[in-house]
């Protein structure tokens, strides 16, 4: 992996952003693989006059998982999806509307307890975007793929 390449996922539009940008994997000398696919994560977002950045961990899974919610999403113009990573630090829902067009509805944490702060924020994106999320995805997949045998 080249350290000198900055790894992320960005929806970014009309002013309004969320980010996930790949720190480094989290080493836990296990021999489990779970334990082998967790990332530290900087995850910021922006809304209007509200922002917020934090550090989050993440798992290639749930990368992988969402990499296929976007293919889905591209091919089924009134579908929805749902994204929510397991340790509860950040969630969206994103709906199509049949035209092309997309809303995402989120919730980032500032910590997995139930009582953090937390930031409610909602993006409009289309179509057309989605290309160049899946091959941001696939970035991330390529510098830090899924360890071991999981299906997602």
């Amino acid at each position: 992996m080249d350290d000198s390449l900055t790894t992320y996922f960005e929806i970014r539009t009309f002013g309004d952003s969320l980010k996930i940008e790949v720190l480094e994997y989290i080493t836990y000398n296990s021999d489990l693989d779970w334990d082998n696919n967790w990332l530290r994560t900087e995850i910021s977002v922006g809304c209007g006059d509200f922002s917020g950045t934090y550090i989050a961990e993440l798992m290639t899974l749930e990368f992988k998982e969402l990499r296929n919610q976007f293919d889905y999403l591209y091919h089924n113009l009134t579908a929805s999806t749902l994204f929510k990573d397991r340790e509860n630090q950040l969630s969206f829902e994103i709906k199509g509307n049949g035209n092309g067009n997309f809303e995402l509805e989120g919730i980032a944490y500032g910590s997995s307890s139930e009582y953090c702060a937390k930031l409610y924020f909602t993006l409009h994106f289309d179509q057309s975007y989605i290309p160049g999320f899946i091959k941001m995805l696939d970035t991330i997949l390529q510098q830090y793929p899924v360890i071991g045998n999981f299906r997602a």
